[in-house]
């Protein structure tokens, strides 16, 4: 009975985070600073009538990229600093372990490890304007793709398949411990 009862662990991993603040950028020097970070004008709200999933394409808008323009030329927008925030991250990872001694030097541990368990699906942070460059033209049209997501949190940073926001991922393990 002890064997089959004793050596049981539980473990979780617990990632929750609010989304990282960004500004949308002019992608052009409408101050006349000539320091080229200049912000777009907000003109509406961002986060009303935001364009649709492109099922296609796997793409979502964050924001609607309509809302913003490019300030008058000599004028500073109404946008503060880092106004908006990215897409938040929501992931439990669970994991159930059981060792069991063989010898005294010698365990077998079995493990079950489930990663995304509630398979939520974390983006990564929309397409940002700086990066982009001149997304937002001279005649305030928008363009580039501003806030537009074209990937998970995970593909974004380099760990496709099992990183953050990847889809559910299950492993089982079998480990000799001596």
């Amino acid at each position: 009975m002890k064997l089959l009862l004793g050596g049981w662990q539980l473990n979780s991993m617990l990632t929750f985070y609010s989304g990282t603040p960004f500004t949308v950028f002019a992608g052009s020097n409408t101050s006349g600073t000539l320091e080229n970070v200049d912000r777009a004008e907000v003109i509406s709200d961002p986060f009303q009538n935001v364009p649709p999933r492109d099922k296609a394409t796997q793409t979502v808008y964050w924001f609607n990229p309509a809302a913003f323009a490019l300030p008058a030329q000599g004028t500073y927008s109404n946008q503060p600093r880092n106004e908006f925030y990215g897409p938040p991250v929501y992931q439990v990872d669970f994991s159930v372990l059981k060792n069991t001694k063989i010898t005294e030097r010698v365990t077998i541990q079995l493990r079950l490890e489930i990663f995304n368990i509630f398979n939520t699906l974390d983006l990564a942070p929309p397409v940002n304007p700086l990066i982009s460059s001149r997304l937002i033209t001279s005649s305030n049209t928008v363009g580039g793709g501003l806030g537009l997501i074209t990937s998970t949190l995970g593909t974004a940073i380099g760990a496709p398949g099992i990183g953050t926001g990847e889809p559910r991922n299950v492993q089982l393990g079998l480990k000799i411990i001596f």
